[in-house]
């Protein structure tokens, strides 16, 4: 294979491979005066320096592939990094997408503090991962923390670590968090849920490299990449005194927006479909596809929860559905949902607000009749809870005649 071949890490290429099928052909020949060797796809596999390191023979399209191999290499392909289907388990084409997917390529190479903003659900430790997956640090650990999910000092024992005896409890010594990401990235999710305490810490070894142990005398010195993350505003919580402003400033020397889900709507067919294929796998549900109507549904909702309410919704929806495809009835959106009208032309008017909605009450309708009212059964079979169809039943003034 020529250096010019192994620089080529998009499309795949051919190489001539002995005792494969002579039916597939390729117009590129790297095999010269060996009539038995025939002419076979492959894919490159690159070492972290950007070298061949192997390669994967592939099928001709429509040879002996099936839909359902191709949905699973879809999701195979969008967890790995490839470009053609996802970027690090990111799909996206909308220009915002696309944007943010050069800046995690530019920022990847330095060691500054990166800050990433968005709402719940847009996939931020996605995007860290990913930025840590093609920096000089791969190697070295990625670990990640939850600063909203722990009480002040517990959080600082994880991060910091603590000495024995230190304080009730602390029976021998334990490395923090911060030190098991030496050499590597750490990751700091919802960071604007922290302590001004906690807060002060953290600058200290942003500023000064060091860390010390809760109930230690020494500073150990680390090297570390820190990534924070909030889906809130920093420079709000700034203002009203809730969040150190050196410590901000500290923080977002890269900031990164990702876009929420409903500013990108063209994605919500491509990530639908990724996550069908993810969970028809794990529901062993072959051959299951998104008929036309629910992606339209899909991209009339809001989507409040982003990318994490949809995987949800379409986990849920494999499950229940009966059909060979997902039908718009199928779909069970949370109670405090919003229907959001797209633009559609004029000669093709299309109601779109009530379609879930329709769809959801016509779903409950079936269940409700099924279990001749029952309304413990009708629940469960709905996937949802026994108060929850009382809500909807009064939200859509179902009454069931049993």
């Amino acid at each position: 294979m020529s250096s010019q071949q192994e620089r080529d890490s998009r499309e795949p290429q051919s190489m001539s491979v002995p005792g494969a099928d002579d039916n597939l052909e390729s117009p590129l020949r790297t095999s010269e005066g060996d009539p038995g060797a025939s002419v076979l796809p492959v894919f490159p596999i690159f070492d972290r320096h950007g070298e061949v390191a192997r390669v994967i023979p592939a099928r001709a399209p429509g040879v002996g592939m099936s839909a359902e191999s191709t949905a699973a290499n879809r999701y195979r392909a969008a967890r790995t990094g490839s470009e053609e289907y996802g970027f690090y388990g990111m799909i996206g084409s909308d220009p915002k997408m696309e944007a943010l997917f050069r800046m995690v390529r530019v920022v990847a190479e330095s060691d500054a503090t990166v800050l990433i903003l968005g709402e719940s659900g847009t996939g931020k430790e996605l995007v860290a991962r990913a930025i840590h997956r093609i920096s000089p640090r791969r190697a070295r650990p990625f670990v990640a923390i939850n600063c909203g999910a722990f009480p002040e000092a517990l959080l600082e024992s994880e991060l910091f670590g603590h000495i024995r005896g230190s304080f009730t409890g602390a029976v021998q010594n334990k490395k923090g968090l911060i030190e098991e990401a030496d050499g590597g990235t750490l990751f700091l999710d919802e960071i604007g849920d922290s302590s001004p305490v906690f807060q002060s810490k953290l600058l200290r070894v942003l500023q000064e490299g060091l860390v010390r142990p809760v109930g230690g005398t020494r500073n150990l010195s680390i090297n570390v990449r820190v990534i924070a993350a909030t889906n809130k505003s920093l420079q709000e919580a700034v203002r009203l005194k809730m969040f150190r402003e050196d410590l901000y400033y500290r923080l977002s020397v890269i900031p990164i927006v990702i876009p929420p889900l409903r500013e990108r709507r063209e994605d919500i067919g491509p990530l639908a479909e990724h996550f069908v294929a993810k969970y028809k796998v794990k529901n062993r549900r072959e051959g299951l596809e998104v008929s036309t109507k629910t992606l339209d549904c899909l991209r009339d909702y809001s989507w409040p929860g982003n990318v994490r309410e949809l995987e949800n919704v379409i986990e849920r929806a494999v499950v229940i559905s009966k059909g060979p495809e997902i039908q718009p009835e199928e779909l069970l959106i949370d109670e405090h949902s919003k229907v959001v009208p797209r633009m559609v032309s004029a000669s093709q008017p299309r109601n779109t607000g009530p379609c879930l909605a329709s769809v959801e009450r016509e779903r409950i309708i079936d269940a409700l009749r099924r279990y001749s009212g029952n309304r413990s059964k009708s629940a469960r079979e709905l996937g949802i809870s026994r108060t929850g169809l009382y809500y909807k039943m009064k939200r859509y003034r179902i009454t069931p005649l049993y």
